[in-house]
């Protein structure tokens, strides 16, 4: 009976002086693809009152463009953006603009927002050179070529000039991400 309590004393003695260390790790795996995660499926852009002069309606998209970048090797990409005519809108009328406090890294451990430019720090309008409805790509995000493993978002503006010759009436338009 004396040996089992020694024991247990001697057992409980040496967990006294058991230091313990936790070492908290992580690993950013690449090997991944270069793709967009999320865009808003749909934005309203309000309403304006017919009137003689031109009015300008500005829209801060509800939700973020996610896309990410987990090939990890050093080739950059593009973020590009087209957009269609509000129908009797053409899509130079639309400008968009991204601050620089837009963009939001989501995986900081593996890679940050550096070497990431937003292109458009002020309004820039749309063009459309083939005269087709649906407007040329418009460089938003440019990554440049160093090695990333990271998710990002940018929640862009969009500004809408609508005409003041227009009739009443609903108007849509199509905008459609990229990334290369």
């Amino acid at each position: 009976m004396k040996k089992k309590i020694c024991f247990i004393w001697i057992a409980a003695q040496a967990c006294l002086f058991v230091t313990v260390f936790i070492v908290h790790a992580q690993t950013c795996v690449g090997g991944g693809v270069l793709s967009i995660n999320s865009v808003p499926v749909l934005e309203s852009f309000g309403s304006a009152n017919v009137d003689v002069y031109d009015q300008e309606l500005i829209h801060v998209f509800s939700d973020f463009v996610q896309f990410e970048d987990s090939r990890a090797v050093a080739q950059s990409f593009t973020l590009y953006v087209s957009v269609t005519d509000f129908d009797a809108i053409s899509v130079e009328n639309i400008s968009i603009i991204s601050d620089e406090d837009d963009i939001i890294d989501y995986n900081a451990e593996c890679d940050n927002v550096e070497g990431i430019t937003l292109q458009h720090t002020s309004f820039s309008s749309f063009v459309d050179t083939d005269n087709d409805g649906v407007s040329d790509n418009k460089a938003l995000v440019v990554g440049d070529d160093r090695t990333r493993v990271g998710n990002y978002s940018i929640k862009p503006k969009i500004k809408l000039v609508v005409p003041g010759s227009l009739l009443a009436g609903n108007y849509s338009s199509t905008l459609t991400f990229s990334i290369i």
